[in-house]
Parts: C-alpha cells; sequence; structure tokens
C-alpha cells in the first residue's frame, strides 16, 4: 500500500537518509496499529490534518492510512457509526522517534482503552529502533 509515509520513505532512503526513512515507517507501524485498533471496535475514522478535513467517517484501512501524513501532524477523531459527534481523538505528531507520534489523546475510557490495547506493541517499536 502506497501512503505518504511510504512516498517520504522512499524519497529519503534515494536521498541517503536511512535514518529517517526507518522513523517515517516506523510512525506508519504505529499509526496503523491505532487504526486497526479502532477499526476492530467497530468506530469509524475521520482525519483533521491541522487545516482540513480530509476524511470523514471511514471504516476503510487503506483510505484512512493514506490520508494520515500530509503535514506535521493530524487529529484522528473516532466516532461511533452513524453518530457525528467524536467519541476520542489522538494527536499525531510527525517527527520525532516514530514509535511515539501519538502526541497526546482524549482521557475518557475508550480512548484510554484503545491506546492500552495498542501501548504493548508501541513499546516493543520504541525498543526496535
Amino acid at each position: 500500500m502506497k501512503t505518504n509515509f511510504t512516498t517520504y520513505a522512499e524519497r529519503a532512503k534515494a536521498a541517503g537518509h536511512t535514518d529517517l526513512a526507518k522513523r517515517l515507517l516506523t510512525e506508519q507501524r504505529a499509526c496503523g496499529y491505532l487504526i486497526r485498533e479502532c477499526l476492530r471496535r467497530g468506530l469509524v475514522v475521520s482525519i483533521n490534518d491541522g487545516g482540513a478535513w480530509c476524511l470523514i467517517r471511514s471504516d476503510n484501512y487503506r483510505t484512512i492510512m493514506c490520508a494520515l501524513a500530509s503535514t506535521d501532524g493530524d487529529t484522528v477523531h473516532v466516532r461511533l457509526p452513524g453518530q457525528g459527534v467524536s467519541v476520542g481523538s489522538f494527536y499525531l505528531i510527525y517527527g520525532n522517534d516514530g514509535y511515539n507520534v501519538i502526541a497526546d489523546y482524549s482521557d475518557n475510557p475508550l480512548a484510554n482503552a484503545i491506546y492500552d490495547a495498542i501501548e504493548p506493541k508501541l513499546d516493543a517499536l520504541e525498543n526496535s529502533c
């Protein structure tokens, strides 16, 4: 699947920036864990890139992943299907170490449960860096 992450990683690698390419692909994996967990729970996902809504209420993994990383950060809003109200959000900041791309998230039971479910995978990413 061609995403912004993979496009930028290919460019970085071609320019000899292997560390940057690795970080981008690590961010993609971390974001993938988040999106899969949201979808596993039956939620739909909207993406705001800081300036506009680039995706509204999707339950398609590929579409969601392709909407991420067009800017320096995204806010992932999760919603119950058929409802317009966000039930949680995750703020993604790109450019740190990759595994810590989730910079903040809603402090509510649903968002906490989602993060708790993926935290071991994020920890494993950190340990592999």
